[in-house]
């Protein structure tokens, strides 16, 4: 659905104002997502990973079974009871069970789901569960709907967005040697899918709340304005001054100007926690950070900043001493998406030019063009989507410009 109104008025005989509102939105757009999602809060395996958890911190030993150990209800060490998960102390070369390394590495970086992935792909919730020939087994571990199966992506017309914008822009028809148009846009889109994915394969981070993937587009960019125009000398023949043709025509008549000018706020950037903590790392790209600050507080970091010879869109502060952190096993972020945005954009671009005839049929013309004509930087907003982890070395860096000042010049006949 398309929602545009708005209000126009000429001045001066050639100039026009017009503002105008434009919205879109959309709940049935296409995506893919992962109905196979796996559990780890209904069958007790995220409460026996933070007890293992705790007893490796404790002793060493997720196992353990000292003064202040908690008694382990699922894994076990070995092959285990049925029902049970079996952690091999050698490879794991058994249905049921995996490798220890992997376990416990799983349980420092605390990641539960990706540890049940591991469980998942060893084949272990097929084994073990109640059949028609032996009924009193004890249950398996169910991780999925669907344990026959691994992932099952469905595509869905689940995907939404919700685009408002207020436009007021002025434009003047070519009159008296003079053209120009402006228009700035004030504009927000908030989306549940980015969509801009060649498979549209954007799966939820929880099924159950799909809330939490709602968030500002990553192309979102609040404030755009432009400016392009051109501008002919009065000088030279039929014009304003030196109204003469001849040698001194040739001279002083026939220039130009001509020019774009962009300014725009910066793309939207996430911090992340993309750990297995919730859903497995491969569903968990877009996972936030715990954080103990408001979002006014973190918008206030943003800006340019220079230290340890590296140039930073957020005050390197926050990163020396962080605000972001980890989320707990079974915890997503309360950090919200896109809260800060990348530095400014904006370029100055020109021409001039020099018109020469030769007779009413032919003309002579020559450039001089200036793209980034005020030389300004412009810094290349964080790639890979806009997504920054909090563990990684370059947190908050900027590693590119734009390019600098860059002339070129032209002639051109015309006949």
């Amino acid at each position: 659905m398309v929602v545009r109104f708005g209000f126009q008025r000429e001045f001066f005989g050639n100039t026009a104002l017009e503002i105008r509102y434009v919205g879109s939105r959309s709940k049935n757009l296409v995506r893919g997502i992962d109905i196979n999602q796996i559990d780890i809060f209904n069958n007790g395996f995220l409460a026996d990973f933070n007890r293992a958890r705790a007893n490796l911190a404790l002793t060493g030993d997720p196992f353990c079974t000292a003064a202040g150990c908690q008694a382990l209800q699922i894994f076990v060490n070995g092959s285990g009871a049925a029902g049970r998960l079996g952690v091999n102390s050698a490879a794991a070369n058994a249905v049921g069970r995996i490798n220890r390394t992997t376990f416990i590495n799983n349980l420092t970086n605390g990641t539960p789901a990706d540890l049940a992935l591991s469980y998942i792909n060893s084949a272990l919730n097929l084994n073990n569960h109640p059949t028609v020939a032996n009924p009193n087994a004890s249950p398996f571990i169910n991780f999925v709907a669907n344990p026959a199966a691994g992932a099952i992506d469905v595509m869905v017309n689940d995907a939404s967005f919700n685009y408002n914008s207020l436009q007021i822009e002025v434009r003047r028809r070519f009159a008296q040697g003079l053209y120009f148009q402006a228009n700035y846009t004030y504009s927000k889109n908030l989306t549940n899918a980015i969509g801009t994915g060649q498979t549209l394969f954007e799966p939820y981070l929880d099924n159950n709340h799909p809330e939490l993937d709602r968030q500002r587009a990553d192309f979102d960019i609040p404030h755009v304005f432009n400016l392009n125009g051109i501008y002919q000398l009065p000088f030279g023949k039929r014009r304003m001054f030196l109204d003469r043709g001849g040698l001194l025509d040739r001279i002083v008549g026939g220039w130009e100007i001509s020019g774009i000018v962009q300014w725009t706020s910066g793309t939207p950037i996430t911090f992340v926690d993309n750990r297995g903590t919730v859903n497995r790392a491969g569903r968990s790209g877009r996972q936030t950070p715990q954080t103990n600050l408001t979002g006014d507080q973190i918008r206030a970091l943003g800006g340019i900043f220079e230290a340890n010879g590296a140039i930073y869109f957020m005050n390197p502060d926050a990163i020396t001493n962080p605000v972001f952190f980890p989320n707990a096993p079974g915890q997503t972020g309360n950090t919200p998406r896109a809260i800060l945005d990348s530095p400014k954009y904006f370029n100055v671009d020109m021409a001039l030019l020099k018109n020469i005839r030769f007779g009413e049929t032919m003309r002579l013309q020559l450039r001089a063009e200036a793209f980034n004509v005020l030389n300004n930087v412009n810094f290349v907003p964080p790639t890979t989507g806009q997504l920054q982890s909090i563990t990684s070395p370059t947190l908050g860096q900027l590693t590119g410009t734009t390019p600098a000042r860059t002339l070129q010049f032209a002639a051109r006949f015309e006949f």
